[in-house]
């Protein structure tokens, strides 16, 4: 599962919820660096892998296609405008 905009609200919450069913998480944000919380919940939660993604940034966008490739997306959730 994908969730992008993952860094606070529904977003993060939903992030948070799902993981702890069991989903393994992408969770995105433009600046995973500075989301503390983000950060927090995926310390010693294997179920998260924090991504960077800027949805208006296409060369960034067609980076983490790169690096998910064949990595399976059985859901996205895209919490962005």
């Amino acid at each position: 599962m994908l969730v992008a905009g993952s860094n606070r609200g529904i977003g993060f919450e939903l992030a948070k919820q799902f993981s702890e069913q069991g989903w393994d998480v992408i969770a995105t944000s433009r600046s995973p660096d500075d989301d503390t919380a983000l950060q927090a919940l995926a310390v010693g939660n294997e179920n998260i892998a924090i991504e960077h993604l800027d949805l208006t940034d296409h060369p960034a966008i067609d980076a983490l296609v790169d690096k998910l490739s064949g990595t399976p997306i059985d859901i996205l959730l895209n919490n962005r405008p």
